[in-house]
């Protein structure tokens, strides 16, 4: 399509020239705006820039901290600072710093704006500048502090070896070596302007303890020297009297009570070691000690005397103290006095006799072990409890110490104790931090497994503090080393006593008519074994409380009858229904309580029915071997008193009128009496008695097997 173009379009003429001008603005006005509205523009672009620039000064700020601080468990810049500080070495320090120095960089860089990361650069170059010249400034000096702690340490070697050295050439070695390195430029290098005064306090220290340490003989001289010695001043010279002063009533005091435990442990039988005893002497000498030299003059001369009273037993201590005693009072009835020496023989061997004897009381093992008659190790009875415990290395260490104890009980003439003091209250310790039957049952079956037929030795040493405990390893043995329900239900009562609530709601009414009865009735089977008796009537007490618990009764449905049951249990007697309360348990089950062929009772094994105890009497009447085989020594018994006193006698003469009477004193074991009924008030019986002077025992568990056999 064709443009129109008009004539005027192409050629301005002068009436166009001239149309009438009809903006609203002017050329200058337009210029003015155009000018503002630029510079508007420019300050807008200014204050954008402005703002980008504080903004990242914000955040510059920001991560400085976070880069300098850390950040969670990011350690930060001043802790590795510090770190590199207090290293010796300026190359690994500096390592470390620059390490973590570039590690915050990198990740920094990535976290910033752009217009921050030129900042950050320049922080972190400046922050390492900065930081790496204080590094090297610290390493040198820990470097030097670390060298002149060495020097320090060698100075005090030199110083050590000069004041205490064993020999003159040592002496003099560590003097020259000191004076050398003091006067060296190393010891300037080091030291610096601290040199003088080092040399000042070494020399004062050397002179010092040179003159302490010298025998107390030789103070006063020494005294007088430092006085005179340039080294010290008036102050040192103070503080020395003071040292000799106090040294000497120390050291006098020391050597007292050194004195004493030496003394104590001789009178124990303990010899002291020679070089121990010259020590306190030269001492007590130096000391002007006239007491304590005495004293050791003495312990010299009774030296030997102890010696040989430690290798005796008490049986034949006791027999020297009475020769020595009645050579003193036929002394005296002549009128005579005794020899020194056997008064003093006389005075050793009572006092050691009465420590000995304190001793053996306290802790017979560990007294036999401390006199070398054995070498004791413990049974190790808190490891085989620990975690990882062994119930086999614990008995393999009981059979040595049954061995061990046995021989002291032999040497020394006493009882068998197979625990130290410590392992009984070990032993006890346990049993109280029990808090459930089966743990309560676990201990007592390790120890009757672990001392098998010495078992009831065992617990008779740990029954004094721990009844139930030797209770319920005394049944154990009496089931054949098996726990059986009256054990089980005796924990389960122990337990229940120990709680006070519980202990309330099922006590036994111990004034009750008919268990006062019940007590009587077995009370004078226990003759001989009170303790016994006593340890079966608080265990009955446990079952009862447990058969109440069990069958929802309580203390007001308590009855006597039952309550004998319980005791018949607590005895060592079964039954095929062990529910006292019930219809089924009877008084005439295995073992328990018998008569024997006088009408005595008697207590029982519980391998043995009720009511065959006669038969076993009969038994044994008859036949010599079975007699003399069940009797512990296996001979004949010797008469105990009258004229016929000591004289030996045989089955047939014991039988020959009455049957004697069967007294119990364990499971299945009996004294054997003639004449009267022991049991009776006033009685006079008369105990048969073995050859080593002790009472003539029937054991039925050593004819076991004979006793059933003859039974089926």
């Amino acid at each position: 399509m064709a443009i129109k173009l008009y004539k005027s379009q192409l050629t301005p003429t002068a009436a166009d020239s001239n149309v009438a001008d009809t903006r609203q603005i002017n050329l200058g006005e337009a210029q003015s705006i155009g000018k503002a509205m630029k510079g508007m523009l420019q300050s807008g672009e200014n204050l954008y820039i402005k703002h980008l620039d504080i903004k990242s000064d914000n955040e510059l700020i920001e991560k400085s901290k976070e880069i300098m601080n850390g950040k969670g468990d990011n350690e930060g810049l001043s802790a590795t600072i510090i770190k590199a500080k207090e290293m010796k070495d300026d190359k690994a320090a500096l390592k470390l710093y620059n390490d973590k120095w570039k590690s915050l960089l990198d990740s920094s860089k990535n976290e910033v704006s752009w217009m921050t990361k030129k900042k950050l650069s320049n922080f972190m170059n400046k922050q390492q500048l900065k930081d790496t010249n204080a590094i090297k400034v610290s390493t040198t000096t820990n470097m030097i502090n670390g060298l002149r702690l060495n020097y320090s340490d060698q100075i005090e070697v030199w110083k050590k070896s000069i004041v205490y050295g064993e020999t003159a050439m040592e002496k003099a070695a560590a003097t020259s070596d000191l004076a050398k390195f003091l006067e060296s430029n190393k010891a300037k290098e080091v030291f610096g302007d601290g040199l003088d005064k080092l040399k000042k306090d070494t020399n004062r220290d050397i002179a010092f303890f040179g003159y302490k340490n010298v025998a107390i003989a030789d103070q006063k001289k020494a005294l007088e020297a430092a006085k005179k010695d340039k080294r010290l001043d008036i102050e040192d010279v103070e503080k020395l009297k003071t040292a000799f002063k106090t040294g000497n009533a120390t050291s006098n005091n020391l050597n007292k009570d050194n004195v004493k435990k030496m003394e104590s442990a001789l009178e124990a039988g303990i010899m002291y070691d020679q070089d121990q005893w010259n020590t306190a002497y030269q001492i007590a000498f130096d000391g002007n000690d006239e007491k304590t030299l005495l004293k050791l003059k003495n312990m010299a001369e009774d030296g030997e005397l102890y010696s040989q009273l430690s290798t005796m037993s008490v049986s034949d201590i006791e027999n020297r103290r009475n020769i020595l005693q009645e050579y003193a009072n036929k002394k005296m009835r002549e009128g005579k006095g005794v020899e020194l020496n056997f008064a003093r023989n006389l005075e050793i061997t009572k006092k050691y006799l009465s420590k000995l004897n304190t001793n053996l009381n306290k802790d017979q093992l560990a007294t036999a072990h401390t006199q070398g008659i054995i070498t004791l190790n413990e049974i190790g009875f808190d490891k085989m409890l620990s975690p990882g415990g062994s119930i086999e290395e614990f008995a393999s260490s009981i059979t040595e110490r049954i061995a061990q104890a046995k021989s002291v009980a032999n040497f020394y003439k006493r009882d068998v104790k197979f625990f130290t003091a410590n392992e009984e209250k070990q032993i006890s310790d346990a049993f109280a931090a029990a808090d459930n039957k089966d743990e309560l049952i676990q201990l007592s079956t390790i120890l009757v497994k672990a001392f098998g037929t010495d078992s009831d030795l065992a617990f008779k040493q740990l029954t004094k503090n721990n009844t139930i405990l030797s209770t319920i390893g005394g049944l154990t043995i009496m089931n054949d080393y098996e726990p059986s329900e009256n054990v089980n239900l005796i924990a389960e009562g122990f337990l229940i006593s120990k709680n006070k609530q519980l202990a309330g709601i099922y006590k036994i009414k111990t004034t009750d008519t008919g268990y006062l009865s019940a007590v009587a009735k077995y009370q004078k089977t226990f003759l001989h074994n009170e303790d016994t008796f006593n340890n079966i009537v608080q265990a009955a007490n446990y079952i009862y409380m447990a058969q109440l618990r069990n069958d929802g009764k309580t203390t007001n449905d308590f009855k006597a009858g039952d309550w004998e049951k319980a005791f018949i249990m607590a005895s060592g007697g079964t039954n095929a229904d062990y529910n006292i309360m019930g219809n089924n348990f009877t008084l005439t089950g295995m073992g328990g309580y018998d008569n024997d062929t006088r009408g005595n009772q008697v207590h029982i094994p519980p391998w043995l029915k009720n009511g065959n105890f006669g038969d076993v009497v009969e038994r044994l009447k008859s036949d010599e071997n079975l007699w003399l085989k069940s009797s512990v020594l296996e001979s004949n018994a010797i008469i105990g008193d009258g004229v016929m006193k000591g004289e030996e006698i045989t089955l047939a003469e014991i039988f020959k009128e009455d049957d004697p009477y069967f007294v119990s004193i364990g499971n299945g074991k009996y004294r054997i009496a003639m004449g009267e009924d022991p049991t009776e008030p006033g009685a006079e019986a008369e105990y048969l008695m073995n050859k080593d002077g002790g009472y003539f025992i029937i054991n039925i568990n050593k004819i076991r097997d004979e006793i059933i056999t003859g039974m089926n």
